[in-house]
């Protein structure tokens, strides 16, 4: 019987060659804002967060005085997964793990506007 190690079978696969996780970088102006993913807080502008690919959450970035900015991060296919054509558990890996996509940018800045008196 043929036998093929595992190490093969999961090397063509994006979760090994590009991971799991990537960096975002938020800044606003002005500087010192709230970033909140999915609620919870991650710290002030401007932050760097490693974060999971198959995030598919709001980042709210707020800051006393100012209105509130609610994003989504886009995202894209991820490329390198076209390599697992040869093994399906490759793409049920991928897409398990959320790293059949990448996100489509990584750095964010926003102008925080100020909020109006009513």
């Amino acid at each position: 019987m043929f036998y093929i190690p595992l190490f093969f079978i999961l090397y063509n696969c994006s979760t090994i060659l590009s991971g799991t996780k990537s960096f975002i970088f938020i800044d606003s102006k002005p500087n010192n804002a709230e970033v909140r993913i999915s609620g919870l807080p991650i710290g002030n502008t401007p932050v760097r967060y490693r974060l999971e690919k198959s995030f598919d959450g709001v980042i709210t970035i707020e800051k006393n005085g100012y209105q509130k900015k609610y994003f989504r991060i886009p995202k894209r296919f991820n490329m390198i997964s076209v390599l697992n054509t040869i093994f399906v558990y490759a793409w049920v890996i991928d897409i398990a793990t959320g790293s059949i996509k990448k996100f489509d940018q990584k750095v964010f800045g926003f102008n925080l506007e100020k909020k109006r008196d009513e």
